[in-house]
């Protein structure tokens, strides 16, 4: 399945269709936001993303954790 977003077509993977998960980019960038420390804005905006994306810090952190130990067994 893809998505034309922006003009520009965006192939979706199955997990992403089932599950409704944002991209790994995405997630990449809240991250990101969580760590920029001088940002207290920035930081909260960013958590409050990966909750609303995954119901609670928890599970956002152990879908990351699985993300990276799939990665290093490739």
């Amino acid at each position: 399945m893809t998505i034309l977003f922006a003009s520009k077509f965006i192939p979706l993977s199955e997990e992403h269709i089932m599950h409704k998960l944002p991209p790994e980019s995405l997630i990449r960038t809240w991250v990101w936001m969580m760590s920029e420390k001088d940002s207290p804005e920035l930081m909260q905006k960013g958590r409050q993303n990966l909750i609303n994306a995954f119901g609670s810090m928890q599970k956002a952190i152990e879908y990351i954790e699985q993300k990276a130990n799939a990665g290093e067994a490739s």
